[in-house]
């Protein structure tokens, strides 16, 4: 097996000079060397594929069968290598073949990914992403150029100036509560959610949950998850109550859980 080290790449260039002239004497003047110098390079040519590739037929060369085979993948080579070194262009997501790594939350999945993937699929039909939820590392990846799209509140990623950075949409937090749950009225104040039992979301090296940060009092929280989906579900047996953006909830009702204003004031963007 050739390893690519080994290679000297100029030799595909001489390469496709020589499938499109056929001939030694012009693909050595489109090159702007010698003919005998072509000649040297198709010699290693031979050598490197293990095939004549041009064979004489009278005055003229013709292409070995592998030659041909071998005309459209090292051209594309070539084209690709072409528009690497000609920078960026145009991102055209009709014709864009490419996988996007994403970072987001389950909440995030279900308010933006989920429609976002619908439109991708009549406007990008080759876009494909590659969507993890948050961990203690998403910083460091997207220092790295390993994230493509980090979803996140402002709020938790501290030094989201240092990156190219959009506001997609705001929320707002509201309670979601038991419906079981006969402790809690209408509304819910400061005093009874600090007291009461609730589940805490996390989101990243944070580790914070997303509720006690913004309140003064310090509640029980039993059982914390870097999942908000499996908080809105919650345990069956636990009359507990946990804090979610409030475009979550309503796409939950089965969970039986009711919503009440939080209160404390807290948003996310």
């Amino acid at each position: 097996m050739v390893e690519l080290r080994d290679v000297d790449l100029n030799l595909l260039v001489a390469f496709d000079a020589l499938m499109a002239e056929r001939s030694v004497t012009r693909a050595a003047h489109r090159l702007c060397i010698g003919q005998s110098a072509m000649s040297s390079t198709l010699t290693r040519l031979r050598k490197l594929f293990d095939d004549p590739l041009l064979i004489r037929d009278g005055r003229e060369l013709v292409a070995t069968p592998y030659a041909e085979s071998l005309v459209k993948p090292v051209s594309e080579v070539l084209d690709g290598v072409a528009a690497i070194l000609a920078g960026r262009t145009e991102f055209d997501p009709t014709r864009a073949e490419r996988t996007f790594a994403v970072t987001a939350s389950d909440y995030t999945m279900i308010t933006f990914i989920t429609p976002l993937l619908a439109q991708l699929e009549q406007e990008a039909p080759g876009v494909r992403l590659w969507v993890s939820p948050p961990g203690d590392d998403y910083e460091v990846r997207l220092r790295r150029g390993q994230l493509d799209l980090l979803l996140i509140p402002r709020e938790v990623l501290v030094s989201y100036r240092d990156f190219p950075h959009q506001l997609l949409f705001q929320d707002r937090f509201v309670c979601a509560v038991d419906a079981d749950n006969d402790s809690v009225g209408d509304s819910i104040s400061l005093e009874e959610f600090s007291l009461l039992p609730y589940l805490a979301t996390s989101c990243g090296h944070a580790k914070r949950n997303s509720t006690c940060s913004a309140s003064p009092a310090t509640p029980r929280s039993p059982l914390r998850s870097a999942s908000l989906h499996s908080c809105c579900e919650g345990p069956a047996e636990s009359p507990s109550s946990t804090s979610a953006s409030h475009g979550f909830c309503p796409t939950r009702p089965h969970f039986g859980s009711s919503s009440r204003r939080c209160p404390y004031s807290r948003s996310t963007n």
